[in-house]
């Protein structure tokens, strides 16, 4: 009353459908390679090795299908689009589905179904993460179990618990770390269930990620995959700034901003300048796309005397550059006889000249072009101690400029601009 494929070197099976109480053994560990599609009546027992699907599948009822605990697992290769496919799994049943996309390792499925009218699945497992549209996949599992609700489990969803060895995991993933389920229903990638994430169990050579799929509609391939946190969608589409600002707290400077963040990840590198063109970087904070949700701020506690320029170098995940807007803050040591422009790449007509002088009055003010011809010339009249001065360079062409001013005693160093 059974068939037993129990030979030394590897064996082929054509064998369609049987009638009658026959049980089909699996006991070859050089491997069987099926030929034809098989639908068992009765048991089918995986007891060693392992049987190659290759482009056809291999069925069974849930409750007569079943594997010798041993080392290694049997298990059923998913090489090519064959996969196994177990009937009888009523409501809140569980079952293992042991396939493997290569001979030398496991990456099960255990599936417990949660619909009372579902009772059909069909499972595979490929290498790689497919279809297409995976956005850092240099995080993810290097698999793609694709499981098929052949009797339409509607709106309820099942419990899937992935087992995959330790040495499947792309460049970057860590898998120990918590994990994300991306699910491919029908033409788009999502994260099923949103916002939630699982931490695998490691075993010996063993992890397992627990979570809860939805699938696609009946008869049609459901994805799925595991990466980490924002390795699904493609979430990067740059770093945009909200606002930049800063003030003065005692003998500190505090910078804050805020960005709208798509990127999974972002560097910020606070620079700092005395004349608006030369920066350095004075701090760097690196941040996940969670933390960019919320405001950051830096403490500047060793200031420049006189003018300090403020700048955020920011960089995404991919290395694109972006800089936010100067801001300019005058240290309390403010040095006498500072001039500074701001900004100084003007885009739009008017900027703000930065004086300090040491004594009222009034204030020639003059710009030249690179070839230290006037272009502009204006007064204007200052107070002791710190002014700020609005320009209008509406009628500069673009080029390279250089603004000075002197008056009475008093005279400044020259300040380049660039006009855009």
């Amino acid at each position: 009353n059974y068939i037993e494929m129990a030979g030394t070197a590897a064996q082929n099976v054509t064998l369609n459908i049987w009638s009658g109480p026959i049980q089909f053994i699996a006991n070859n560990t050089s491997g069987i390679n099926l030929l034809s599609n098989v639908t068992c009546p009765d048991t089918l027992y995986l007891k060693t090795g392992y049987m190659q699907l290759n482009n056809f599948n291999v069925q069974s009822t849930a409750g007569k299908f079943k594997t010798q605990v041993v080392s290694p697992t049997p298990r059923m290769v998913t090489n090519g689009t064959g996969h196994l496919t177990l009937t009888g799994l009523n409501s809140f049943a569980t079952a293992t589905f042991p396939v493997t996309p290569t001979i030398n390792s496991i990456s099960s499925v255990i599936l417990k179904n949660n619909d009372p009218s579902a009772n059909t699945f069909n499972v595979r497992v490929e290498r790689g993460n497919n279809p297409f549209g995976i956005y850092n996949t240099g995080l993810t599992i290097n698999r793609t179990w694709i499981i098929n609700d052949a009797t339409n489990i509607g709106a309820f969803q099942a419990d899937l618990t992935f087992l995959y060895p330790d040495t499947a995991r792309n460049v970057f993933c860590n898998r120990a770390g918590p994990m994300q389920l991306g699910h491919f229903p029908v033409s788009a990638w999502s994260v099923d269930p949103v916002g939630i994430l699982r931490t695998p169990l490691q075993g010996p050579g063993i992890n397992t990620t627990d979570t809860t799929g939805v699938f696609a509609p009946a008869s049609l391939d459901s994805a799925f995959v595991l990466g980490n946190e924002f390795s699904i969608l493609t979430l990067n589409a740059g770093i945009t700034l909200n606002y930049f600002k800063g003030n003065k707290q005692a003998n500190s400077h505090v910078l804050n901003w805020s960005v709208n963040c798509t990127s999974n990840q972002a560097k910020f590198d606070i620079q700092r300048s005395n004349n608006g063109i030369s920066f350095t970087t004075i701090g760097s904070i690196t941040a996940s796309y969670t933390r960019c949700l919320q405001p950051f701020d830096f403490a500047d506690n060793n200031p420049q005397g006189g003018l300090n320029y403020y700048r955020i170098k920011i960089t995404d995940i991919d290395g694109r550059v972006t800089y936010s807007t100067m801001i300019l803050l005058q240290s309390k040591d403010f040095a006498a006889g500072t001039l500074a422009l701001l900004p100084t790449l003007v885009i739009k007509p008017l900027a703000i000249l930065y004086i300090d002088a040491a004594k009222a009055g009034p204030v020639q003010v003059n710009i030249m072009d690179a070839n230290g011809r006037m272009v502009q010339a204006g007064k204007e009249t200052v107070i002791a101690g710190q002014n700020q001065l609005t320009l209008n360079f509406e009628q500069l062409q673009p080029g390279v400029y250089y603004i000075s001013a002197y008056g009475g005693s008093q005279k400044w160093s020259t300040v380049r601009f660039v006009k855009l």
